[in-house]
């Protein structure tokens, strides 16, 4: 998924050269998405909201699931508005890793 993603944030500035190649140097495809979502989370703003239109049509309900009023992503749940859910979203999904 990520990696079909790439271009459209480069295209849209969200990501440079040196993140399309940082992203792709990690060997699983979760990593790949845990490095994706540490760079545009870091950048904040307008990267959130491209990341946000990439996801919609085929990834809708990963879009739905971050702009939702709680998200819950093993066993941890946040409130907050979408431009601040990515972070944590990916917190989520970082801690999840560090306990398995």
């Amino acid at each position: 998924m990520v990696l079909e993603l790439l271009d459209f944030w480069f295209e849209k500035e969200v990501i440079d050269i040196e993140d399309k190649q940082r992203i792709c140097h990690e060997i699983t495809d979760q990593d790949k998405a845990r490095k994706a979502l540490e760079i545009i989370a870091a950048r904040g703003g307008k990267a959130v909201l491209v990341f946000m239109q990439s996801l919609k049509g085929n990834w809708q309900h990963i879009c739905d699931i971050i702009t939702a009023t709680e998200v819950d992503i093993s066993g941890y749940q946040y409130a907050g508005a979408a431009s601040s859910s990515i972070g944590k979203v990916y917190t989520a999904v970082r801690r999840g890793s560090d306990n398995t």
